[in-house]
């Protein structure tokens, strides 16, 4: 940093953020309104010292720290589906390709599958006696 002529530093001096709270705000997916409010700096600021203090820009960092809060989530979601009926198919339909079918659609599927065949057999009876003729 460039100094004046009687030693001290030109300029403002550069805003250091707690890393801790910074990390922390991250990983429960906070807003940049609610990070800058929070840390007391703007937007810009806060850029060059995430490129300060971490060596990438703030969008790498935060997605670093964020991936955190997404596994404590599915930890709190899979403890809670051992308890809580509709998590656990709500879990089930998200990871496992689970799904509901109402009972009136898997009839009319049955009943579509039966008339399919019906038409296939008719068509290869009348190929049949086509050929016959």
């Amino acid at each position: 940093m460039a100094r004046k002529p009687t030693g001290n530093p030109t300029g403002r001096p550069l805003k250091d953020f707690d890393k801790k709270t910074f990390e922390s705000l991250c990983h429960v997916w906070c807003t940049w309104d609610e990070i800058e409010n929070i840390l007391q700096g703007e937007r810009e600021t806060i850029c060059k010292w995430c490129l300060r203090t971490y060596g990438e820009p703030f969008s790498v960092i935060y997605k670093k720290y964020s991936d955190g809060g997404k596994a404590s989530l599915r930890r709190n979601q899979l403890h809670l589906s051992k308890t809580n009926a509709a998590m656990a198919i709500w879990l089930g339909k998200q990871k496992l390709g689970q799904r509901d079918i109402p009972k009136e659609v898997e009839e009319f599927n049955g009943k579509l599958v039966d008339l399919l065949e019906r038409l296939g057999k008719m068509e290869i009876e009348k190929k049949e006696e086509d050929l016959k003729e």
